[in-house]
């Protein structure tokens, strides 16, 4: 993961990851993610990439799902991108 011009690291696809501590969940101008039932990683903090669309999903809780993030221990979105890599092979093999 690179940092660059001594801003946050980047992720996979160019976007900088967020880190959010817990304390600052609620500021106006807060990056802390949230569902239906609250704030996640609600007593420490959050490190999540925006995953491969770049949209972190604060209006839309859906546009999460490809969001890689620090508290989701079962690694769901790993399913998502082994898709999405397999399209993306077919796809390729189909071009070529």
């Amino acid at each position: 993961v690179e940092d660059h011009a001594g801003g946050a690291p980047l992720d996979g696809w160019a976007q900088p990851f967020q880190y959010v501590p817990a304390y600052a969940y609620e500021e106006e101008d807060s990056q802390a993610l949230r569902s239906d039932d609250g704030f996640y990683a609600p007593d420490t903090y959050q490190l999540y990439s925006p995953g491969m669309d770049g949209n972190p999903g604060f209006e839309e809780t859906l546009k999460q799902r490809d969001n890689i993030v620090s508290w989701d221990e079962d690694r769901t979105w790993r399913t998502l991108y082994s898709e999405r890599q397999r399209t993306y092979l077919l796809n390729k093999g189909r071009r070529q």
